[in-house]
């Protein structure tokens, strides 16, 4: 017979499923908690497990955990923190969320919430552990702290709002500004204080500004609680969570009422000084404490030819290079004196300008330069000087002429009868030679006369070439005898000019002798250029030698009647000063450059005949 034993498992099935679901439960948990999770034995304390989350708080691997104790990880940043847990765990007490340090693999030392609990595994004693990190919790818990201590401190107006714009703080000086209480505004719309509503523009562009992590800055006008309104410096910069997304907003108000009333007024200032400055003829410079330009007005630049960005942030011996202004700067500037006037030479394209300069000390900072150019006047002044020097010349010209008018009457009737006879040829070209120069001679007496009396000059009308060529083939024969160069550069079809003939030679000749002497007193071969040209309305006329130059102290006074460097017997002193006069009378002009030991030139401006 067969004997069959039946027993009903029913319960311990149920019993075996629900241990094996709560075993897949537990393990699901121990695996995903995002805490770092280690199970060790009680009696070593080695791990004999440990979750995925272990690696990424702890930085050890399970390879690396198991087996091994946190002492000999070096886990434990205080060691009387791990006896305390494991003594409160002894008296079966359950630590819960206590705060802890801990290291990590990297040595980093980090923040932990730590839970222990006793379980048994495989028949031992063990203690399963969970460590849920903080530490970015806590730096951000000390930052809030920390910014709500500093910007309840700060005057600038702060208030923190969601990324719905909700306001969620706002510190005391917002409160004082506005006129609001953080408890009335708190959950409030950041445009509860604006004095009309943004536009969907407005707010887009905040937006995108924002998104981007640029600070989004805007002067509006605010609305406080008693309804007035104030001109605001507005500002919103975003604060971005762990993975980018912006968290809050900083709004940063400050009230510019007065600031843009001071500025308004301060414009207004700088407009009508700048109207001033402007409108001045005279040239205005403005110098700080460190000797560098900070206002230069157009007067300025156009006296000195100079533009706007060539001067801006200069130093003042940078952009004018005048000894003599500087020291004059330096020593109102060091409280010698309040005020010092100069007035100096200064080469601006090629053409040398007079120039007056008053220096005063404004304040202990600046230094206030004011320029005029008074080369018309000064030229003008020289005019009148020899003008009235050579009116003093007169009478005695005017007695020389009238005396060397009788032999020269003499010479030009014998020289004519001789022209006329049957002399040879070769002697009457020689002959002729002699008539032509005694009859220049006289012009030259009569012209003398015509212009100490102040009369008008002969009217005519020539090319300044034909006049060049003729002087140059008299002195021709001299010049080859002192071995002088002469190059000529006359430009062809020049237009005619109003002048007398005679006398415009008499100019040339004396300037031609002037350069022979100067050329001869350097002992060797030297070179005349004698150039023509046409430049607008005028004739320009210019004879550059290779001589000895003209000192600068002479310089100033060569026009001069009676003042010569020549010695006694060689020189009267009238040459230049009545070429001057001439010149001058021909409506034209008249300078001179040199350089010692290098040569001197001299430009005769003349204005076009009209038709």
């Amino acid at each position: 017979c067969r004997i069959v034993a039946i027993t009903d498992i029913t319960e311990r099935k149920k019993a075996e499923e629900a241990l094996r679901v709560s075993e897949e439960k537990f393990s699901k948990a121990f695996r995903e908690i995002p805490g770092a999770i280690g199970i060790t034995t009680i009696k070593d304390g080695r791990f004999i497990d440990v979750n995925d989350s272990f690696y990424q708080v702890m930085g050890y691997t399970r390879q690396e955990a198991i087996g091994r104790t946190s002492t000999e990880l070096n886990i434990w940043v205080e060691d009387e923190s791990r006896e305390k847990l494991v003594g409160e765990l002894s008296t079966e007490s359950h630590p819960r969320n206590k705060m802890i340090k801990f290291r990590k693999k990297s040595g980093e030392v980090g923040v932990g919430l730590f839970s222990v609990e006793k379980i048994v595994v495989n028949n031992e004693p063990c203690m399963i552990s969970v460590n849920m990190e903080v530490t970015q919790q806590i730096k951000a818990e000390e930052s809030l702290k920390l910014l709500g201590s500093v910007t309840q401190q700060v005057t600038d107006s702060i208030i923190v709002i969601d990324p719905d714009y909700k306001i969620t703080y706002m510190n005391k000086a917002a409160q004082k500004l506005l006129g609001y209480s953080i408890d009335e505004v708190l959950g409030a719309d950041i445009d509860i204080f604006s004095s009309e509503p943004i536009t969907k523009k407005t707010r887009k562009e905040i937006t995108s500004t924002l998104a981007l992590g640029k600070i989004w800055k805007a002067v509006l006008t605010k609305r406080r609680k008693d309804g007035s309104t104030f001109l605001c410096d507005c500002r919103r910069s975003p604060l971005f969570d762990e993975n980018g997304r912006p968290s809050s907003y900083i709004v940063v108000y400050r009230d510019i009422t007065e600031q843009k009333e001071t500025e308004a007024k301060i414009q207004a200032q700088n407009l009508m000084v700048e109207s001033i400055l402007t409108s001045m003829p005279e040239g205005v410079l403005v110098t700080d404490s460190a000797d560098r330009i900070i206002m230069a007005n157009e007067s300025f630049r156009k006296i000195f030819h100079t533009g706007r960005k060539v001067i801006e942030n200069k130093a003042i011996n940078e952009v004018l290079r005048v000894g003599q202004l500087f020291d004059h700067y330096t020593s109102v500037k060091m409280e010698n004196t309040d005020v010092r006037s100069l007035e100096f030479r200064y080469k601006v394209k090629n053409a040398e300008k007079i120039i007056a300069c008053v220096v005063i000390k404004m304040d202990i900072e600046r230094m206030l330069l004011i320029f005029t150019d008074v080369s018309r006047e000064r030229e003008e002044e020289d005019k009148l000087y020899l003008m009235d020097r050579l009116a003093s010349l007169g009478e005695m010209a005017a007695g020389l002429a009238h005396e060397l008018n009788n032999p020269l009457t003499g010479i030009l009737t014998l020289s004519q009868l001789l022209v006329n006879s049957d002399l040879p040829d070769q002697h009457k070209e020689d002959m002729q030679c002699v008539y032509d120069e005694a009859k220049r001679a006289a012009s030259i007496v009569k012209n003398v006369l015509l212009f100490t009396r102040n009369n008008s000059y002969e009217n005519g009308q020539s090319s300044v070439n034909d006049v060049v060529r003729e002087v140059l083939r008299l002195r021709e024969h001299e010049e080859r005898m002192k071995n002088i160069n002469i190059i000529t550069n006359l430009q062809e079809n020049m237009p005619e000019i109003q002048l007398d003939k005679y006398q415009l030679q008499q100019v040339f000749l004396n300037i031609i002798l002037n350069a022979e002497a100067a050329i001869e007193e350097t002992n060797r071969p030297g070179t005349l250029t004698v150039t023509s040209e046409k430049v607008n309305n005028h004739v320009n006329i210019i004879f550059a030698d290779t001589g000895c130059g003209i000192k600068k102290n002479v310089l100033s006074r060569i026009f001069d009647p009676f003042f010569t460097t020549k010695d006694i017997g060689k020189g009267t002193g009238l040459g230049l000063s009545i070429c001057y006069g001439i010149i001058v009378k021909h409506n034209g002009k008249i300078s001179v450059k040199t350089q010692v030991g290098k040569g001197t030139t001299f430009t005769i401006r003349m204005p076009i005949a009209a038709n």
